[in-house]
């Protein structure tokens, strides 16, 4: 697609979920990048680094450019993210097994950038790590979530009822899906 151009000269795009896996996510990474460039936005990568301890990950959260990010990623317009079903959670495989058990007595269904959601839409933990609240996305004008397939529609379905401010991205199957349950 062609965009005008330097049609985002006052934007910055920010692949959050780089700071919420440990890890580096190449593609967030990448999409963001490749749509920073095209529209003439600024793009910041906030990545910790890999295979941190939570004690090191914490003491990065403390760093300058990264406390710069978080507050930009807080008073952000738009949000764009995907959700992750509950079996497909690198965070909850990497989870000891006590806080696993832990965690799935409060039931949830889906991850949300770092953040566990029950059925009914509500957080149930507070990560170690900084993250955004369901709360906090909950005042982001804009929130758009993308998701697509079978695995995926309880969560849709817990964070639809949770957020005003959500415009789904995904496929047909899933959208059909969606309405036949809405429809019961």
């Amino acid at each position: 697609s062609q965009f005008p151009p330097q049609c985002g000269r006052n934007v910055t795009f920010y692949p959050i979920r780089t700071a919420q896996m440990n890890r580096e996510d190449i593609e967030a990474n990448n999409n963001c990048a490749q749509l920073a460039r095209k529209t003439g936005a600024k793009y910041k990568i906030l990545h910790l680094g890999e295979r941190l301890t939570l004690n090191e990950l914490e003491k990065r959260f403390h760093d300058p450019d990264v406390c710069e990010i978080v507050r930009a990623i807080e008073s952000a317009d738009l949000l764009i993210c995907g959700i992750t079903p509950l079996k497909k959670s690198q965070m909850l495989k990497d989870m000891s097994v006590r806080a696993q058990d832990t965690l799935m007595q409060a039931n949830p269904c889906c991850e949300l950038l770092g953040s566990f959601i029950k059925s009914d839409g509500k957080q149930v933990n507070n990560p170690p790590l900084y993250n955004i609240s369901v709360d906090q996305i909950a005042l982001v004008p804009t929130f758009m979530l993308i998701g697509a397939g079978k695995e995926y529609v309880e969560g849709i379905l817990a964070l639809s009822m949770r957020f005003k401010n959500m415009h789904l991205i995904t496929d047909e199957a899933t959208a059909n899906d969606l309405l036949e349950l809405k429809g019961r």
